[in-house]
């Protein structure tokens, strides 16, 4: 039962580690975990942001304006130049971070297949009650015999990646970002202009 606990909590500690190292669309943040050294920290980085700030306000306060019949054209053509903008900046934001998150996929995977062979065939909890039958797959992944009330560290492992990613990001100041094209307000956008 020590042996099964210590275990658990090693799985608990590597999801976490995990989940501070890697990285989720993050534009607005300037911390991530390694991505911090690579990306985040660079100043080509930092003027890509600054400029798509800038373009972000530049497209709010355009959209606020009111105009005339007559300068609604006009008006449109500078919102889809400034959306077109905004959408190079962000691409070009996306592909300076592309190579930091291909090296962290690559190191999880590692983590993942050297985790995975430590704890093969080895139940690392005992769940409180037998799962369904949809959930058995993935609950006693791994592990020989019947006894489905035994979980395989996949399972523990997946399950606190999973909680533990939105914990940890919102503890970090990490929140989701606001999206920077926003694909259903254009849309209402230009519904008002053609009516």
């Amino acid at each position: 039962m020590g042996e099964s606990i210590l275990n658990a909590l090693v799985i608990v500690l590597v999801s976490i580690c995990a989940n501070l190292v890697s990285e989720e669309e993050l534009t607005d943040v300037d911390v991530s975990g390694i991505s911090w050294i690579f990306v985040y920290r660079t100043d080509s980085f930092k003027q890509s942001k600054v400029r798509l700030n800038e373009l972000n306000k530049r497209l709010e306060k355009e959209e606020a304006t009111l105009v005339g019949l007559e300068k609604r054209k006009t008006q449109e053509k500078k919102i889809e130049r400034y959306n077109e903008d905004i959408k190079k900046a962000t691409s070009q934001l996306n592909g300076s971070r592309f190579k930091v998150n291909i090296g962290i996929s690559l190191l999880l995977m590692g983590v993942y297949r050297l985790i995975s062979f430590i704890f093969y065939g080895k139940a690392v909890a005992t769940l409180p009650f037998e799962p369904i039958p949809y959930l058995r797959g993935m609950t006693h992944r791994g592990l020989e015999g019947d006894n489905f009330r035994e979980c395989s560290f996949a399972f523990i492992y997946a399950m606190c990646t999973m909680a533990f990613k939105g914990t940890l990001q919102k503890a970090l100041g990490q929140s989701a970002p606001r999206n920077t094209y926003d694909y259903m307000k254009n849309m209402e956008k230009d519904s008002m202009f053609s009516r």
